[in-house]
């Protein structure tokens, strides 16, 4: 069985999000009994009805910009992320090299051992 402030919790959840499958029931079943719960959770979802109603109004200019500016990430974030990269670049480019290197001296050395057995 519920107690109060978690069914008004629940009751405030389900107005943006599903339950789970137990937390409704045990919702319901609670608002089914309870007539404070029940109202609380009426108010929630009037106060949700008229909000969607409203019309949505524009951010202010100097908000936006901020929000916009705000959520870039910063330049050494960027940075230490293209140095990562040119790293792993660098790292792979290194590999290669050597590995050609290493396969043209073992051909190299195959091919003076079979001048010399043959």
């Amino acid at each position: 069985m519920l107690d109060h402030a978690r069914a008004q919790d629940l009751a405030a959840a389900a107005i943006d999000f599903d339950l789970a499958v137990d937390e409704r029931a045990e919702l319901d079943g609670h608002l089914a009994a309870c007539p404070a719960c029940r109202a609380y959770a009426g108010g929630l979802e009037r106060d949700a009805r008229m909000l969607a109603e409203r019309p949505r109004a524009a951010a202010p200019e100097r908000v936006a910009r901020r929000i916009t500016r705000d959520a870039r990430p910063a330049w050494g974030a960027r940075s230490r992320l293209a140095a990562a990269a040119v790293g792993i670049v660098v790292v792979a480019v290194v590999r290669r090299a050597i590995k050609q290197l290493l396969d043209g001296i073992v051909t190299e050395s195959e091919r003076r051992a079979a001048a010399a057995n043959g």
